[in-house]
């Protein structure tokens, strides 16, 4: 969590230094303006200058507003980008681990996953081919205990990861994508707790 605080105050401080520009700029026209209405109000009057000098501080108003508000549009930008980050980085592990591993992920979907009957298994043509033959017996037990039966195709799905697990004609999309665009926000809201809270 410590290179994640380091991330956040960097993105602080980067927001900070953002806004104090903004607020930069937004002064110098204020005073720019207050100047330019100073010498105007020199040849209008007194009624002319007290005018010029509520426009010239709505202004630098308006100036700080928006400052503030690229601020807080600037620390949600890099908020999200985190969140998108730190997902991406989980979906990326799953899929760049050992085969063991892998394959040991796989078998807690499956359970989720498996049904009552009788269906096949489809993978990648990667993972097909890096299959352990223990993952083939425990998917046959899994479906066994559930009731039913699995078989694992030899005809290859463009996916990612994970599989596709069909019962006749119905299929359930189980890659690795489609579970972490299922549960993007659920994902989303854990990361902004463990980031934010």
């Amino acid at each position: 969590m410590a290179g994640i605080d380091s991330i956040l105050k960097r993105i602080a401080a980067e927001a900070d230094v953002a806004a104090e520009d903004i607020l930069g700029k937004a002064r110098s026209e204020a005073d720019r303006i207050r100047a330019e209405a100073k010498e105007k109000a020199v040849g209008i009057g007194e009624e002319s200058a007290r005018e010029c000098a509520q426009d010239v501080e709505e202004t630098g108003r308006r100036y700080a507003s928006l400052a503030d508000s690229k601020k807080r549009q600037a620390l949600l930008s890099a908020k999200q980008e985190m969140i998108a980050s730190c997902v991406g980085k989980a979906r990326d592990r799953i899929l760049s681990m050992d085969t063991e591993g892998y394959f040991g992920v796989m078998t807690k979907l499956l359970r989720k996953a498996v049904t009552g009957k009788d269906g096949t298994l489809y993978f990648s043509g990667k993972d097909l081919a890096r299959m352990p033959s223990s993952f083939a017996e425990e998917a046959s037990k899994i479906a066994c205990e559930a009731g039913g039966s699995l078989t694992i195709s030899k005809e290859t799905r463009p996916m990612n990861g994970g599989f596709v697990l069909a019962y006749g004609g119905i299929e359930e999309n189980c890659s690795i994508d489609a579970l972490f665009e299922e549960r993007a926000d659920a994902l989303s809201d854990a990361v902004r707790k463990i980031l934010f809270s």
